[in-house]
C-alpha cells in the first residue's frame, strides 16, 4: 500500500512538471509570435515611409511607371 502512495505522488509530481513545461513552451511560443508580429509591423512601416499616400492606391506596375518617369525627369 505504501508503494502505491509513492507511485501516486510521483505521478502527480510528473504531471505538475509536464504542465509547467507545457506552460513555459506556450509562453515562449506566444512571445516569439509577438516578436515576429512587431518585426513585420516595423518592416511594413519602414516600407511605407517616404511614399505618398496617394501612391498606396496604385498597382505595382503603376508605381514602377511613376518612379521611372520621376527618374527620367531628374536626369
Amino acid at each position: 500500500m505504501i508503494t502505491s502512495i509513492k507511485l501516486a505522488s510521483s505521478w502527480e509530481v510528473f504531471l505538475d512538471f509536464n504542465q509547467t513545461a507545457v506552460a513555459k513552451l506556450n509562453e515562449k511560443k506566444i512571445l516569439q509570435q509577438a516578436l515576429l508580429y512587431q518585426i513585420v509591423a516595423a518592416m511594413v512601416t519602414r516600407s511605407k515611409e517616404g511614399t505618398d499616400p496617394e501612391d498606396s492606391n496604385l498597382t505595382e506596375e503603376e508605381k514602377t511607371e511613376k518612379e521611372q518617369a520621376e527618374l527620367a525627369l531628374r536626369s
